[in-house]
């Protein structure tokens, strides 16, 4: 059964509140997204439709109502060590831009689940599991414009900053502390 979620838009200078209608999850995907919720902060993102822009709040709610939505998720921060075999869950959340993994058990082998995020824009990575073969894998990472592995020490600076180099896509990135 859809869910509705009552959202304000501002967009110059005019504010709206729209009615978001959300479609039920797979089992999967609603699954993963409890978990992912249970074990840290999930950020929504709140995608507004380009056909709602120029009708009237009364027809748009209306439009939202006729075509309700997956629920997107933008971000995800995890503080605290969750099992490798977690981050499998990646696969079911896959429209994430920002990930920020600071439970220091995240291992150069788990690390590949992330491939999963075809639009990870932003990845901040402190574990003290990773080493430089994680790099391989952040290589695969086309649409990746920042890269934060300040602690993530067992990672070498030389190694990251040749992989940055061979990222031209990255705007922003902060190299491992020495050990």
């Amino acid at each position: 059964m859809p869910r509705k979620q009552t959202v304000k838009h501002t967009r110059d200078d005019v504010q709206r509140t729209y009615v978001l209608w959300y479609t039920d999850d797979a089992p999967a995907r609603r699954e993963s997204v409890a978990f992912f919720q249970a074990a840290g902060r999930l950020f929504p993102a709140i995608n507004i439709p380009r056909e709602v822009r120029d009708m009237s709040v009364e027809e748009a709610n209306e439009y939202l109502r006729i075509h309700p939505t997956q629920e997107q998720w933008e971000g995800l921060t995890l503080v605290r060590p969750i099992a490798e075999s977690d981050l499998s869950r990646f696969e079911h959340v896959n429209e994430l831009q920002r990930v920020c993994l600071m439970g220091g058990d995240v291992s150069d082998r788990g690390l590949k689940h992330l491939l999963w995020l075809k639009q990870l824009e932003c990845l901040v990575l402190y574990s003290n599991q990773l080493t430089d073969a994680c790099l391989e894998t952040i290589r695969q990472m086309p649409s990746l414009r920042t890269l934060d592995m300040q602690d993530s020490r067992r990672v070498s600076r030389s190694a990251f900053e040749d992989a940055v180099r061979s990222l031209p896509q990255i705007e922003t990135s902060y190299a491992p502390l020495p050990p």
